[in-house]
């Protein structure tokens, strides 16, 4: 589905709320002072003005006028657009149901009314109204769901759904790799912790490595202002001590 505009999304909500709606209907807000005279033998559209509104005292222009006549083009042009878009993609359908008036004229230019007359001269938009503007538009659930849907097809919403589990697993993945990360620098702490947290030793034992170092002529007495430091290493389940002299 393509992306709609806020014309298009405005048009769907009509169709759509309504449900059972013609052509004629949809169009109807835009056709204050105006109305559109269809010509099936002559295959001719022509727009009506109200004269009094857009030709008070012969001061509006034709410049004016054409601008009227291609702004009313324009939303008939993107009306029927829409709903060959959406046939087209199995969203409605549009059937003729009954036959078509004669005259066939449609809008809300008051009847009796003055008006100027501007035929429409664009091929294409005149054959769009005169193919389609008496068709009534038959909603399929599909239509529905969509404009339910917020203007997205079951295909996108799954899309964004997918789109929004992989960020949801990559934010685990980064907070799970931080976690190990921390994990690890604790581990690590701890260790060089224990590497280099003092061991206490009783004199006994310091008789007993004095005893086992006596080669290197090391004196010790517990009351000399001799003080011993010692260094020791751990690793794994081994230690390594020296002594030294201050």
């Amino acid at each position: 589905m393509r992306e709609l505009n806020d014309f298009e999304k405005n048009t769907i909500r009509k169709i759509v709320e309504q449900n059972q709606i013609n052509f004629v209907a949809l169009l109807d807000e835009y056709m204050a002072d105006k109305d559109i005279e269809l010509d099936y033998g002559a295959r001719t559209a022509t727009v009506h003005f109200d004269q009094a509104i857009y030709l008070p005292n012969n001061n509006f222009g034709a410049t004016q006028l054409i601008d009227q006549v291609l702004t009313i083009s324009d939303i008939l042009i993107s009306v029927i657009g829409l709903l060959d878009y959406l046939k087209q993609n199995n969203y409605l359908k549009l059937i003729q149901v009954s036959p078509t008036p004669t005259p066939a004229r449609f809008g809300r230019l008051l009847q009796g009314n003055p008006s100027v007359a501007y035929q429409i001269y664009d091929n294409e938009i005149t054959e769009l109204l005169l193919s389609n503007s008496f068709k009534e538009i038959k909603v399929e659930q599909s239509l529905v769901d969509y404009f339910n849907d917020k203007f997205l097809t079951k295909e996108e919403i799954r899309h964004k759904e997918n789109i929004s589990w992989a960020k949801i697993a990559l934010v685990v993945t980064i907070v799970i790799g931080g976690l190990d990360l921390m994990v690890s620098s604790l581990d690590t702490y701890c260790d060089r912790a224990s590497y280099y947290s003092p061991t206490k030793i009783d004199s006994t034992q310091i008789n007993q490595l004095l005893r086992q170092n006596a080669g290197h002529k090391i004196k010790f007495q517990m009351d000399s202002i001799i003080k011993c430091k010692i260094l020791h290493d751990f690793s794994r389940d081994t230690f390594d001590i020296k002594i030294v002299d201050k």
